[in-house]
């Protein structure tokens, strides 16, 4: 009878091993995962911090021209 209680508790830990064992790989994989789409929105984000500098440079640039244009036009004070 004790090896009977013996054999089934040493199967019930082994099935509790290969659980934990499931679940790690899939712990696993799961952050791999979550590591590339943070990666993915990391450089999402370098992109459109550039596409706003670029955006500020353009306009930085047309203010200039606007100012160059009314002074020549005479419409601001110089």
């Amino acid at each position: 009878m004790a090896d009977n209680i013996d054999n089934l508790i040493i199967e019930h830990l082994r099935a509790m091993r290969n659980d934990l064992r499931e679940f790690r790989q899939e712990t696993r994989e799961d952050f791999s995962s979550i590591k590339q789409r943070i990666n993915s929105l990391e450089r999402a984000m370098a992109t459109l911090h550039e596409d706003n500098a670029n955006i500020q440079l353009r306009l930085d640039r047309h203010d200039n021209r606007l100012d160059r244009i009314e002074r020549r036009l005479e419409l601001a004070d110089a």
